[in-house]
């Protein structure tokens, strides 16, 4: 069972993700800041105040910064974008675009940690 979450500071969110696993979920899902949601560049005027005070947004960095082999990473990502154009309203990308961001992803999970 996974438990949708992420908020405040890292700190908190990862004193959170601890507290979960503590009892006993198996993964954690998380809720990423809003700018990475609507595909605001951190640095973009716009998201100016928002970064980072939700979710987290830089799970592969910290792990390479770390020295964790991407192969050992493992999570869950939102990758339903279509949801966000059908249901939602918060789309950023057409539907085709949408697509091709979600097989990107699945290609670049599949290059990156299979061995």
């Amino acid at each position: 069972m996974r438990q949708y979450s992420g908020y405040g500071t890292a700190e908190e969110t990862n004193q959170r993700f601890k507290y979960l696993l503590d009892q006993g979920q198996t993964g954690l899902s998380v809720a990423f800041d809003l700018p990475t949601q609507i595909a605001y560049d951190s640095d973009h005027p716009l998201a100016e105040g928002e970064v980072g005070r939700v979710g987290v947004a830089m799970y592969i960095v910290t792990a390479e910064e770390q020295g964790v082999d991407p192969k050992n990473l493992t999570g869950t990502i939102q990758n339903d974008i279509l949801k966000e154009y059908i249901a939602r309203g918060t789309y950023v990308y057409q539907p085709e675009e949408s697509l091709k961001l979600i097989t990107d992803i699945f290609e670049y999970c599949i290059e990156r940690n299979t061995g």
